[in-house]
């Protein structure tokens, strides 16, 4: 895996009931690796945007790059 920089594309937004949430990512915003998401809702006219999974509401702000998570390890 490698980061993938916003410019090139994002992750995968699903939909249900008119919200979209993409999986959780890894994502680097301001200098700092987080866990987080794109969000928006449908129909709306705001492009997406970054939350930080975990932080209620909380959106991340200048993220350059992300990556899928890597796979939980096996027990």
């Amino acid at each position: 895996m490698s980061w993938i920089k916003i410019e090139s594309r994002t992750p995968e937004i699903k939909y249900d009931m008119g919200i979209g949430e993409s999986d959780d990512v890894l994502i680097v915003h301001g200098g700092v690796i987080s866990v987080g998401y794109l969000y928006c809702i449908e129909g709306d006219d705001d492009p997406p945007y970054w939350k930080l999974q975990g932080r209620d509401g909380y959106m991340a702000e200048n993220v350059t790059h992300w990556m899928p998570l890597p796979e939980k390890p096996h027990e």
